[in-house]
């Protein structure tokens, strides 16, 4: 979708994929299957009730705490090991290989119909699974307070990931671009959005036990929250900030 809409690099593709299945993770995977049974459901109950938009995460999000407990167990463990197995590329290099028997060496290098021979691993496709492990990231930290089992499973994903996609990087994937770091502020973007979501949840939790001085503070919260998130972009995301005119290493030496 990227590339029909004219974007000219392959790096701005894989960031705009990045943001586009992130906020299709976090609305089906997270709000939808938990607070209603479709986004029309959801938006028109915030649309007819706003103020209810704390208490509707509230009442919703921590009945399905286990299923996303095993969701991070069963994503770390055995989705962890199949990417460090490589089990989905053998089984487009057998389907490959059956649709077309009779290839030559240049066929073999070739992607058909998006199956790679097992051999060529090809890039590491980074808008999805950044946006993948960063629905990992919003489910834990939405979960830490109201459930803090799921730091358990969160801290094992984690953990292998951190070991099998350095291993993936280093010896698997072919690097074909070089963004120069221009995927950090779309990550810290949402890891803010993530932090937002987790204190409006708490906010809502404490509305339901009626500890209206609780609510207050963790509103407040979610105030200074934001206006990190606006001095930040000032400082580092406008054209008149000092780091969108020099390198950053000279920026940081400034500042």
């Amino acid at each position: 979708l990227g590339y029909w809409e004219g974007t000219l690099a392959m790096s701005w593709a894989q960031q705009r994929q990045t943001g586009r299945y992130f906020a299709f993770l976090v609305l089906n995977v997270l709000l939808v299957s938990t607070v209603a049974g479709s986004v029309v459901n959801v938006f028109s109950r915030v649309v007819d009730e706003p103020t209810t938009s704390f208490t509707l995460l509230a009442v919703s999000l921590p009945k399905v705490s286990g299923f996303f407990c095993c969701y991070l167990f069963i994503k770390g463990l055995s989705g962890m090991s199949m990417e460090l197995a490589r089990t989905v590329p053998a089984f487009l290099h057998v389907v490959k290989r059956a649709i077309y028997p009779d290839m030559t060496s240049r066929d073999r290098r070739a992607e058909v119909l998006g199956c790679r021979d097992f051999l060529n691993p090809g890039w590491f496709p980074y808008g999805k699974y950044c946006a993948q492990d960063l629905l990992v990231v919003v489910v834990t930290m939405v979960y830490a307070c109201i459930a803090p089992i799921i730091l358990l499973p969160g801290l094992v994903f984690f953990s292998v990931a951190l070991v099998v996609y350095k291993h993936q990087l280093l010896f698997v994937y072919l690097p074909i671009f070089e963004s120069g770091g221009l995927f950090w502020p779309k990550i810290y973007h949402r890891w803010i959005f993530s932090l937002l979501l987790s204190q409006a949840t708490l906010t809502g939790m404490f509305i339901l036990k009626y500890a209206y001085h609780q609510a207050y503070c963790e509103f407040a919260l979610m105030l200074l929250t934001i206006i990190f998130r606006l001095r930040l972009d000032a400082t580092y995301a406008t054209t008149g900030s000092m780091s969108n005119h020099l390198p950053l290493e000279l920026a940081t030496s400034l500042d």
